[in-house]
Parts: C-alpha cells; sequence; structure tokens
C-alpha cells in the first residue's frame, strides 16, 4: 500500500490530534476516509467566472510594468546569482 507524506501547520496538528483522541480512530484511518469523501463528492465545478479569470490571467503575461527598462538590472543579478555558487 503507497505511503503519503502531508504537512501541516502547528494549530491544524494539534486539531487533529485531539480528534483523534476523542474518537479514538487512527491517522490512518482518519485520512483514508477523508480522502475517499473528497474523492466521491467529484471535483468542484468551475463557474463562468473563475474560467473567465483563469483565461485573462493567462493572457496577461508576468504583471511587471517595468520590464522594458530594468532588463540590465535583472541581467546582472542572474550573472551574479549564477558565479556566486
Amino acid at each position: 500500500m503507497p505511503t503519503i507524506t502531508i504537512r501541516l501547520d502547528d494549530e491544524t496538528d494539534a486539531r487533529l490530534k485531539r480528534r483523534l483522541g476523542r474518537s479514538g480512530e487512527t491517522l490512518s484511518e482518519f485520512v483514508r476516509a477523508a480522502v475517499v469523501k473528497q474523492l466521491a463528492a467529484g471535483p468542484v465545478p468551475e463557474t463562468p467566472y473563475d474560467a473567465w479569470v483563469r483565461l485573462v490571467q493567462d493572457c496577461t503575461g508576468s504583471g511587471d510594468t517595468d520590464r522594458s527598462t530594468t532588463y540590465k538590472a535583472r541581467i546582472k543579478e542572474k550573472l551574479r546569482a549564477k558565479h556566486r555558487r
């Protein structure tokens, strides 16, 4: 059976441990049930607005408005970083 690893923040970890302590189930049982529940729910349908936002973000580029005026500084920094290694 495959194994997975997840990272939790301290607050979520504490809440999970309290929940497992009260219910008596193991961490594996809890996670397995949560994954099965999420998979059974199916994918969340994308709204037309979400689709539009995703498409517009793909067309907008990097969002940097000063790239044409700062290109020399960015090139110099990349070269310095490369030669620092």
